[in-house]
């Protein structure tokens, strides 16, 4: 039983992670402009492949931090703007610490995509932090204005319910903030 939860949330992060990602940036193109240049097309071909090639060969878990966040930035470039704040003792535990990486670019990809499916973002800050010795301090802002409302959670609040120790989803001057905080465990 345990083997089988593992392997269905495993399955639920690629789906809803990279999955829905290149989906999400595949439509948001196609409905960017009236009539697609060759160029435009290229790139949903790509999103479409990227979708496609991580349903059938499902990425392992990666510990290379900075090349995770390079992909995430290249994969939204020409829709939304990502400016990434990493503190050095935040770097160090997403750098020596796998789970740690993997949990927070979860976190980070769930944020993205949502911040530009829900809230037309722009532009999306991501700041991490460590103030503690074990706790990883995330806040991930977007211009992405959309006033939250009571809704049944969906499998990012789960995912982030189960990754985080707590977060929370606030608004305020036309500004959508995501603020978690995530355990660093002795690796």
């Amino acid at each position: 039983e345990q083997k089988l939860s593992i392997e269905k949330r495993s399955w639920s992060r690629i789906i809803h992670g990279e999955v829905q990602s290149a989906l999400t940036a595949a439509v948001t193109r196609l409905q960017q402009a009236e009539t697609l240049e060759p160029y435009q097309l290229e790139m949903v071909k790509q999103d479409l492949n990227r979708a496609k090639e991580n349903l059938l060969n499902p990425p392992k878990p990666q510990a290379n931090f900075n090349q995770t966040l390079a992909e995430i930035t290249s994969t939204w470039r020409s829709i939304c703007n990502i400016k990434i704040d990493i503190s050095a003792r935040a770097q160090r535990a997403v750098d020596q610490n796998q789970d740690v990486c993997i949990v927070t670019n979860e976190i980070i990809k769930e944020a993205i995509s949502n911040a530009i499916r829900h809230g037309q973002a722009k532009t999306v800050s991501i700041k991490l932090d460590r103030i503690k010795d074990d706790i990883l301090e995330i806040e991930i802002s977007n211009d992405g204005f959309k006033p939250l409302r009571e809704q049944a959670p969906g499998l990012g609040s789960q995912m982030l319910d189960e990754l985080t120790l707590d977060w929370q989803l606030t608004t305020k001057k036309n500004e959508t903030i995501l603020s978690a905080r995530v355990p660093i465990s002795k690796s």
